[in-house]
């Protein structure tokens, strides 16, 4: 029955044809995501090799420091990791590459704990996640100039100097994407700049999520070094991006 305020049918009133010519692909106003979402790192260039792993281990470290217990490095399964990549790597996936349901099952249950999560997925580009029930908060760390680029790779010396090519290809195809396609981009020239930039972002993130909790007086973003990645990388104060 219908009324001039509108319709007071409740669902299981409405004949079961009325029900199924409901379109089937219309979605609701919001997204999906977990209850905390998922830090993910990508760039300047390609997992695998020396600079970016430095880069990615530095930034982890910073974090580690600065979030203590309200921080947890999430452990994806090795299984689950190969078969992400095996995906991706054959780009027949239509929106998200197998591998990662599995991934994302377990990062939800992991943030029913309401800790910031740091999942390490090994990828290249935020491609392969858009659109997928993940829902991280992916960080860029870009390397615009090709030349800063070049200059870290030659010091980690000549095995690494053969994927030179493919390492300063894939930084390029990164700095192109959308802006949009990151939810932080760490673009600065120093480390503690870069490492402060997303510290200070991930401390409001977590604030917002636990209004309550984070009443409880919490380390303001004093940096605290990590001189021994920083010295791996053969620079003062890792001045690797520009």
């Amino acid at each position: 029955t219908e009324n001039t305020k509108g319709s007071s049918e409740s669902l299981d009133m409405i004949p079961q044809m009325r029900v199924s010519e409901i379109e089937p692909k219309a979605q609701g106003p919001y997204e999906a995501v977990p209850v905390i979402r998922p830090i993910v790192l990508c760039g300047p260039s390609l997992r695998g090799f020396e600079i970016t792993d430095l880069m990615h281990k530095a930034l982890v470290s910073a974090m580690r420091k600065q979030f203590e217990d309200r921080l947890e490095t999430f452990p994806v399964d090795e299984k689950c990791l190969k078969i992400l990549h095996a995906s991706i790597a054959s780009n027949k996936y239509s929106s998200t590459p197998d591998g990662l349901d599995e991934i994302t099952d377990a990062v939800y249950n992991a943030a029913r704990g309401f800790k910031l999560l740091l999942v390490d997925l090994k990828i290249n580009s935020p491609l392969p996640l858009k659109n997928s029930a993940l829902g991280p908060i992916l960080v860029h760390i870009k390397i615009s100039n090709t030349k800063v680029l070049q200059n870290l790779i030659k010091q980690r010396g000549s095995e690494q100097k053969r994927g030179m090519t493919a390492q300063v290809y894939a930084a390029s195809k990164l700095c192109d994407m959308d802006r949009k396609s990151f939810d932080v981009v760490l673009s600065e020239h120093d480390y503690n700049d870069a490492a402060e930039h997303l510290i200070n972002y991930m401390e409001k993130y977590w604030r917002a999520s636990r209004p309550y909790q984070a009443t409880k007086k919490h380390h303001d973003s004093i940096l605290r070094n990590t001189p021994g990645i920083i010295n791996k990388l053969g620079l003062r104060s890792l001045s690797y991006l520009m």
